[in-house]
């Protein structure tokens, strides 16, 4: 049997067949073989029938190949600014890392400066640490055929999942927000005039004067503006 050179092995997310998969060099030419597992896919689901008698030679060399790199990190590039770098280990679908530059993690709140997209159960999945709110996580599962694409485009283009993260923190921040009422009560608690709503205890605070400025410029009579100055406002 000749001789066969397997060069430029790197690891991939076929969003085709939704498989982790290896992509490389065969004798220059370039191939690509999928995963399955904790190894190369059965011989059926193989990407090189047509090497007929080497192929079984190509497969046992990339099964090596991932006995021995099966701990490494492949870092990828991307044109996003945010994004500082990408990695993931020989099974992509294990976990997508991704590293947002300095300046995007602050606007994000992020805790560690990354954030990470992985297979379960056949969905996309993603997870990080927000600083204020703790451990986040996302699960992209529209269903049938839509959540394998999904999974393929979460994983081969992770960089979408920004606005998603986005998105959760205006969440987080609308769920957790204290809101302070501010309304004016007459001294006999018999009539109540909301003022409005304020995103802090010293903000409602400071808007009494002013409603009470407003409050009385509405009054015809001396004894409706008495009956103004004899109310009083609460915060609740």
């Amino acid at each position: 049997m000749t001789n066969i050179d397997i060069t430029n092995i790197t690891p991939f997310f076929d969003t085709e067949c939704t498989s982790d998969a290896l992509r490389f060099n065969l004798d220059g030419v370039s191939r690509h073989e999928l995963l399955s597992g904790n190894g190369i896919c059965e011989n059926e689901d193989s990407r090189l029938e047509d090497l007929g008698e080497q192929m079984e030679t190509v497969r046992g060399f990339l099964a090596q190949w991932i006995r021995d790199n099966v701990d490494e990190r492949f870092e990828v590039g991307s044109t996003n600014p945010e994004i500082s770098s990408i990695e993931h280990g020989v099974f992509v679908s294990d976990g997508v890392v991704v590293w947002l530059s300095r300046s995007a993690s602050r606007r994000l709140k992020l805790e560690g400066e990354a954030f990470q997209v992985k297979e379960r159960c056949g969905c996309a999945f993603m997870t990080w640490e927000d600083q204020a709110y703790g451990y986040q996580e996302l699960e992209f599962s529209p269903g049938g055929t839509d959540d394998y694409r999904i999974l393929g485009l979460m994983l081969t283009k992770p960089e979408i999942g920004i606005s998603d993260i986005e998105d959760r923190l205006e969440a987080l921040r609308d769920e957790n927000s204290t809101i302070y009422k501010l309304y004016w009560a007459s001294e006999d608690s018999q009539g109540t005039i909301d003022i409005g709503e304020y995103s802090s205890e010293e903000e409602a605070e400071n808007a009494k004067d002013d409603a009470l400025t407003e409050l009385i410029s509405q009054c015809g009579t001396d004894e409706d503006r008495a009956g103004i100055n004899a109310g009083s406002f609460t915060i609740i």
